[in-house]
């Protein structure tokens, strides 16, 4: 739990060392499946992730399609719907 939000967690490493962090809503409520499908679950999702950001992060640099992307002397970090997959995901990525 982070700020009140359960999420999924996954960890990237490429050579020994975190890559990128994937963070992922794990509220029930917000789960999408192919049995279930919901734009609106999707929607929803999207905008507690950006929120939770934005609390953090403050106002983003670039707003591009449907992602927020903050871009740190260390790396970046991007909130994102993919409607084609369905993925709504935070993403940590370090810099090489």
């Amino acid at each position: 739990m982070l700020d009140e939000i359960y999420f999924w967690i996954v960890v990237n490493f490429q050579n020994g060392k975190v890559s990128r962090i994937e963070l992922d809503n794990a509220d029930e409520n917000s789960k999408n499946t192919y049995n279930n499908w919901s734009n609106y679950k999707a929607k929803k999702k999207k905008e507690i992730h950006d929120k939770w950001v934005e609390e953090i992060l403050g106002k983003p640099d670039i707003k591009k399609g449907d992602s927020l992307i903050y871009n740190r002397t260390w790396g970046e970090v991007t909130s994102f719907e993919d409607k084609k997959s369905g993925q709504v995901e935070i993403w940590i990525s370090y810099k090489k």
